[in-house]
């Protein structure tokens, strides 16, 4: 394995309660791509993806519909 990359929580919120979902370690194992937006106070990562195709998915829907640019970075 490489180095140690932080990846956020899976959060939602049902009915007015806060879920925090758990993950597999073999799907942060398959992660192969960060989201990260980049902001003056410092990145953010806003998540990650299974595969290339979901990450430009992402980017391209953020960039559509909250006209955000969203750098993708392989893990």
């Amino acid at each position: 394995m490489g180095e140690h990359d932080e990846i956020p929580a899976l959060i939602r919120i049902e009915h007015d309660r806060w879920v925090f979902e758990r993950i597999e370690p073999s799907v942060l194992e398959a992660a192969s791509h960060r989201l990260v937006l980049t902001k003056e106070s410092g990145d953010q990562v806003l998540g990650v993806t299974l595969t290339l195709d979901t990450a430009l998915n992402v980017a391209q829907k953020m960039a559509e519909s909250d006209d955000r640019v969203v750098l993708i970075q392989p893990i």
